[in-house]
């Protein structure tokens, strides 16, 4: 059965948290300053009708413009003369629904009107000028008709081109949709030609119907590109010119014309709830989705709120309670595996949290790839401070090579370096301090070489001071600042001494002293998609030469378990596979760190004949406990059965109650996990 665009409307608060229009903030100008905090939904409550509606009695959130008057009472708009009501706040992607009458004039709506100096990728405050939006008819001789309008600064208009009506599609014929993208990434989804079925026309983003009492219906949709049929040229212009604008209602015809609007809903299409129904009280972990979007996460506090925002695939949930969802792009979901489908991947391997544009807001960089086997490359998401659109994003490096990426610090500057192997050579990536979003400059620190992608890491290994760079086969010196070449090569074997070279090696590698001695020591996976968790003691001689002993934590589960006597876990009876990423941390404040990981549950597709690949997607804590500098054991906890990790795991407090909390987002979903400080 097919869903009309009314019953859309009707079921849409559960794809977006409609807009409380007595609430809006800043105007176009200065919404780049000003964000706009949703107000949060509990997943329980019915998605059938629209979370907020227009009401009260005054226009505090619109914006008049030209000699018309404009009132509002009991939530039902009154206009007379002719001019402009907008609304403070644009919005990109949305639904909008309300009842208008017209008497002696014509009313019609204005949207994605910005200044014609926007780009696509550049939004900046509005300093006067020509504008330009899209013009719907709501009268007049052509009801819901299309426009692209040019307005002078006045807001008169001054030029208008007609945007062709979308096609009809005939009964056995392809359908004759465009496929929808957002520059630079490829976004399939987007008003994608099987949003529709073959025989019908495809949904024209204005629909105009007569209701009760001499009432119009109007209902209005725009997602992406706002007129992908077209092949005019109207089209590309205003796609090119901005996707973002404000919205604004308007009556023309003279002093004699009036108009009326009410039952005036709308909804940001880029907000969503999230959670699950099952764990909405749950107070041990919150599941943001049970979708597979994203294999990555990290978070930051992308809207200056006080709280962070949990960054997953295309999405960030607002926190500190994480119960609203905005895209950064638009989302499509992923099969983690289906019949003939051996390798099903998100688009998104790995995030960064940072303020790389350097104007006070957090950026997300993000490693991406598409297709069956990714190709990575690097992509900036610049934040839009506040406003209610997609982030603009940027190439900032075509090719990465490793599964694993660091973002810190390397060379104490105040700014971080994104440490990566590119093309077969480990090294780090710098942005250009003038504009960040050009090309990152790379900067190898080793030959080229078979080095593999799994397994990377940070820290000052020898105890010089400066931070080295660690991967499954050893680790790079670093040298004094200043010091040009290639950095001095250590060959240790941090990861599997078996199998295929490519799978050498696990997930993040850490530096730190664990039996206490003074000497830094190595924890790392050994395999990504196998067996292993070790910590490597660097023991030091008279001559102060290093030399490195494996201590085994969890081998394979293969092992019998008469036979696991050498692990380093207490229990020696929890083991599973697949350690694509680790976080070390301090889970309950008592000095002592935490190996924090899991399982990369079916990590390439259910029929992979890998390690244990239908075990359960566990998630797990090993504390340290310390007895002597020869007495170590790791003492496992589960966490949770039923979510595993991806190829990013994140131990933060990130609603700010003083509680380190765990993130992770894999083939079961996104979650944020509360109580992770209990003993064993």
């Amino acid at each position: 059965m097919r869903t009309t665009r009314r019953q859309f409307l009707e079921i849409s608060s559960a794809l977006g948290v409609a807009i409380p229009i007595g609430a809006l903030g800043s105007s176009l100008a200065e919404s780049s300053r000003a964000p706009f905090l949703p107000v949060a939904q509990e997943n329980a409550k019915s998605a059938s009708s629209p979370t907020f509606k227009v009401s009260g009695s005054d226009l505090a959130a619109w914006q008049p413009r030209g000699a018309g008057k404009w009132e509002i009472k009991d939530g039902e708009i009154a206009a007379s003369g002719e001019g402009w009501l907008a609304l403070r706040e644009g919005l990109q992607d949305f639904a909008m629904s309300f009842l208008f009458r017209a008497s002696g004039g014509d009313v019609g709506i204005l949207l994605r009107h910005a200044p014609q100096s926007w780009s696509r990728f550049s939004h900046t405050a509005a300093a006067g000028g020509k504008t330009a939006g899209i013009y719907v008819d709501l009268t007049g001789k052509t009801p819901g008709a299309l426009y692209l309008v040019e307005l002078d600064v006045g807001g008169a208009e001054i030029g208008r081109k007609v945007v062709p009506p979308p096609p009809l599609d005939l009964p056995g014929e392809e359908h004759k949709m465009a496929e929808g993208a957002c520059a630079p990434i490829a976004c399939p989804g987007l008003n994608h030609p099987r949003g529709a079925l073959t025989g019908y026309p495809p949904e024209p983003p204005v629909r105009i119907s007569d209701a009760a009492d001499g009432w119009k219906r109007a209902e209005i949709n725009f997602r992406g590109p706002a007129f992908a049929w077209d092949t005019t040229g109207v089209a590309k212009t205003a796609e090119e010119r901005s996707q973002y604008g404000e919205l604004a209602i308007h009556l023309r015809g003279g002093s004699a014309a009036s108009a009326k609007f009410k039952d005036v809903a709308l909804y940001d299409l880029t907000q969503r709830v999230a959670g699950l129904a099952a764990n909405a009280g749950d107070t041990k972990y919150r599941q943001m989705t049970d979708l597979f979007y994203s294999e990555a996460i990290a978070a930051g506090d992308l809207n200056h709120d006080g709280f962070d925002e949990i960054v997953s695939g295309p999405f960030y949930y607002v926190g500190p309670d994480f119960k609203i969802a905005h895209e950064l792009f638009p989302p499509t979901t992923v099969n983690p595996g289906g019949a003939h489908e051996g390798g099903n991947y998100t688009s998104t391997f790995l995030i960064h949290v940072h303020d790389f544009a350097g104007d006070g807001w957090p950026d997300v960089l993000m490693i991406m790839g598409f297709g069956p086997m990714p190709s990575f490359s690097a992509y900036l998401f610049v934040n839009p401070r506040g406003e209610r659109r997609h982030w603009d994003n940027y190439v900032i490096l075509p090719s990465v090579s490793s599964e694993t990426t660091v973002l810190t610090d390397l060379d104490g500057d105040g700014h971080p370096e994104l440490v990566l192997s590119v093309d077969d050579q480990i090294g780090y990536a710098k942005p250009d301090p003038s504009d960040r979003t050009k090309p990152w400059k790379f900067t190898p620190i080793s030959e080229k070489g078979s080095w593999g992608p799994h397994g990377f890491g940070v820290g000052d290994v020898n105890g010089d001071g400066r931070q080295d760079i660690l991967q499954a086969s050893g680790w790079w010196e670093q040298p004094l600042a200043g010091t040009k070449g290639l950095w001095k090569f250590h060959a240790v074997s941090f990861g599997a001494t078996e199998g295929e070279w490519f799978l050498r090696g696990g997930g993040d590698i850490f530096v730190y002293d664990v039996n206490g001695d003074g000497v830094p020591d190595v924890i790392s996976s050994l395999n990504a998609h196998g067996p292993g968790l070790a910590w490597f003691e660097q023991q030091k001689d008279a001559q102060g030469t290093s030399t490195w002993k494996r201590h085994l934590i969890m081998g394979d589960p293969a092992t019998p378990l008469a036979d696991r006597k050498d692990w380093e876990e207490t229990e020696k009876s929890v083991a599973f596979t697949e350690l694509h990423a680790l976080a070390l941390a301090d889970l309950d404040g008592d000095g002592v760190p935490c190996i924090v990981t899991g399982k990369r549950w079916w990590s390439h597709g259910y029929i992979y004949d890998e390690n244990q690949v239908d075990n359960p997607p566990v998630l797990y804590r090993f504390k340290l406990e310390r007895k002597s500098k020869d007495s170590i054991r790791w003492i496992p906890k589960q966490i949770h059965s039923a979510s595993g990790i991806g190829t990013q795991i994140l131990a933060q407090d990130v609603n700010k109650d003083g509680k380190i909390e765990i993130l992770t987002a894999a083939r079961k979903g996104c979650f944020c996990f509360f109580d992770t400080a209990g003993k064993s």
